[in-house]
């Protein structure tokens, strides 16, 4: 099952029990005011913060779970088909962070994608970097088979320097 905390969205519940007094003056928690404290304000808005995200992860034609017999993977959508390896339901786990909704979406597609995100790049720029990084890696196998199968030294030993330029060696 997944678990969703947005304990972003609640910071009272990091305050010290020392400092309690001063924030519940701060915020009239200590007044009558028909149970409408911070901390109920901030669990309202952690709700609804939540029920958008679902809402927005539901309403996605690009966004869903895949089920066959009792093993589950998630899928996403996002200039490619990005997808988890198939697993056990309880096996998944997706953990929802960012400030904003745009961050938790990219973090969803980064987790379900296994994608390993590099300093300095974006979502869109290391998805195309991992891209052209599988195609150089098809091209090499494709040269390395190539080479293998060739009788003429001469071409065997011109399809090994294609090899090794694309290696960058």
């Amino acid at each position: 099952m997944l678990q969703l905390n947005l304990t972003i969205y609640t910071p009272s519940h990091f305050i010290l029990g020392s400092k309690m007094e001063k924030y519940a003056e701060l915020y009239q928690d200590n007044k009558v005011n028909i149970g409408f404290t911070q901390a109920s304000r901030e669990q309202g808005i952690r709700r609804l913060t939540a029920i958008n995200l679902m809402k927005r992860m539901e309403s996605s034609v690009y966004s869903f779970a895949l089920t066959l017999n009792r093993i589950t993977k998630l899928a996403v959508y996002h200039t490619k088909l990005l997808q988890t390896p198939w697993s056990t339901p309880d096996a998944l786990n997706l953990v929802i962070k960012g400030l904003t909704m745009d961050a938790v979406w990219e973090n969803v597609i980064v987790q379900i994608g296994g994608i390993q995100m590099q300093d300095g790049n974006t979502l869109e720029q290391q998805l195309e970097q991992d891209e052209q990084c599988a195609r150089l890696e098809k091209e090499i196998a494709r040269l390395e088979k190539l080479a293998r199968a060739e009788k003429q030294p001469k071409k065997k030993f011109e399809l090994v320097q294609r090899i090794n330029e694309l290696r960058g060696g």
